[in-house]
């Protein structure tokens, strides 16, 4: 947390305004240290930042979210979020961050191995809008061996002719 906490005083400080690529993978960061790091993002916004990485971060999704919500990642190109415990009510949280602020910059969106259903899955796709994603070509999906994907694959295809997706990678 001390950490996150000192990356977030340089967030406000300026110290990393020229930042594009951030990786914070595999790091089990605790929910202070998140929420200070998101919470100066928030605040002052990494405006060229065009790469976040967040896989098995441990904890933070409401504080990224409200970094998403607020426009404070306005280049974000890739956006990683493998393995971070996303649930059913953070896939909700998600989709409604995207709605509230469009990311036409947004191209590349990891999902990977998190424990979100398809319930999760229908509620971030539900939340956002048409124009919440536009240039989105890559929303990469996969589970356990054993998950039926079925309904995952029926949700995904909804998008696409709602006009919301424009391709998927799901395993």
């Amino acid at each position: 947390d001390e950490g996150m906490t000192a990356l977030g005083e340089a967030v406000r400080g300026g110290s990393l305004s020229k930042l594009k690529v951030l990786d914070l993978s595999e790091n089990l960061f605790g929910t202070q240290g998140m929420d200070a790091f998101f919470g100066a993002v928030t605040v002052t916004m990494l405006p060229i930042l065009e790469t976040l990485l967040l896989s098995r971060i441990g904890h933070g999704v409401p504080s990224l979210v409200a970094a998403l919500r607020a426009g404070s990642l306005p280049s974000v190109k890739v956006l990683s979020l493998r393995n971070c415990g996303l649930d059913n009510d953070s896939m909700l949280l998600l989709g409604q961050a995207f709605q509230v602020n469009c990311m036409p910059s947004l191209i590349r969106l990891s999902l990977h191995e998190n424990p979100f259903t398809e319930a999760g899955l229908t509620y971030f796709l539900d939340a956002f809008r048409i124009e919440s994603l536009p240039n989105l070509t890559a929303l990469n999906i996969s589970f356990l061996p054993l998950t039926d994907l079925d309904p995952f694959q029926s949700a995904l295809r909804n998008s696409i002719s709602e006009g919301k997706l424009r391709s998927y990678h799901l395993k």
